[in-house]
């Protein structure tokens, strides 16, 4: 369904009803017919609403497979996203960090005093009401209040080098408190507490880290472009799944990660649609490697990087 919204609301004219976190948010506009995609899901079907974070815009599909809405914030990619119990969408796209509501009104903004499109890629929520922030090109954490105010900085190791593209992708607070962060080009992922102090790594040799999560009992997987890899809470790999472990599934870089209600991982796939090349969008494995569903459409964005099913009991 598209809108007639300009920029930075470009699309969905409908009416339904959402609930996400046992909270109902109503998304409404007039007129226009949706995009039925279903076409372009293959395997099982999703059954839930899905949230894509890609290149330029956000996308939500509904449990049919229907893209219903749409914004663009005719930036980059819009690199991690997350569905807060308002019903807003909090989101980094590289050089900034935006709460907005579905009815496409910017409510909170945070731009890094460097303003370069690789200073941010990352950001969540907390519970108390502050924003987590991964400052990329500084190589540390910040946390900022609802009015924009660093109220804390965490100093990080692992750079890649000073304003480097390439410090640092996702970062999630811990339930203990402490903050997990993927450190991209060093292919560690490192746990911090609160004053910067490092308590433990994980790595994979040789290969870069996009995306990290703790699971409830302490173990964490994370995305290394062409592997997902489970650590336990020593740090020790326990398993991993490749690209060629998902053949004949067509990937590029696998980098978003999800872990839905079922302990099955979703994943969000860069570089899909780029040039001549097209791979899955985004997709679904069991923990036995088998791939539940994938949706591939050579006219997607060129990239996507932060897909959530949206239903109570994941991680994200």
């Amino acid at each position: 369904m598209k809108l007639p919204f300009k920029f930075p609301c470009q699309a969905v004219s409908f009416l339904f009803l959402s609930l996400v976190f046992g909270v109902a948010t109503v998304f409404a506009a007039d007129g226009v017919t949706n995009e039925a995609h279903q076409q372009f899901f293959h395997g099982e079907k999703v059954g839930k609403e899905i949230l894509c974070g890609c290149s330029g815009r956000l996308e939500r599909f509904d449990a049919d497979g229907n893209l219903v809405w749409t914004y663009s914030h005719e930036i980059g990619n819009m690199s991690d996203t997350q569905l807060l119990e308002n019903g807003n969408i909090l989101y980094s796209d590289a050089d900034s960090i935006i709460e907005v509501t579905p009815d496409c009104k910017v409510v909170f903004s945070y731009i890094p005093e460097d303003k370069r499109n690789d200073s941010a890629f990352t950001a969540t929520r907390l519970e108390d009401g502050n924003t987590l922030i991964g400052w990329n090109t500084k190589n540390c954490l910040i946390i900022v209040n609802p009015e924009g105010e660093i109220v804390r900085e965490i100093p990080c190791q692992f750079e890649d080098a000073p304003n480097s593209h390439h410090n640092m992708r996702m970062v999630r607070a811990t339930k203990n408190g402490t903050f997990l962060v993927a450190h991209k080009r060093k292919g560690t992922i490192a746990e911090y507490d609160v004053n910067g102090k490092v308590l433990r790594t994980m790595s994979v040799p040789g290969k870069e880290c996009y995306g990290v999560l703790e699971l409830p009992d302490g173990q964490v997987l994370g995305s290394f472009l062409d592997a997902l890899v489970l650590f336990d809470a020593e740090g020790k790999e326990t398993w991993r799944c490749t690209i060629d472990d998902l053949a004949p599934l067509s990937i590029s870089y696998m980098c978003g990660l999800q872990i839905r209600q079922n302990g099955n991982i979703v994943v969000g796939n860069y570089a899909c649609n780029h040039s001549k090349t097209h791979t899955s969008c985004m997709f679904e494995i069991t923990r036995d490697k088998k791939v539940v569903w994938y949706y591939e459409n050579p006219n997607a964005p060129a990239n996507f990087m932060s897909v959530l099913v949206l239903e109570e009991g994941t991680i994200r």
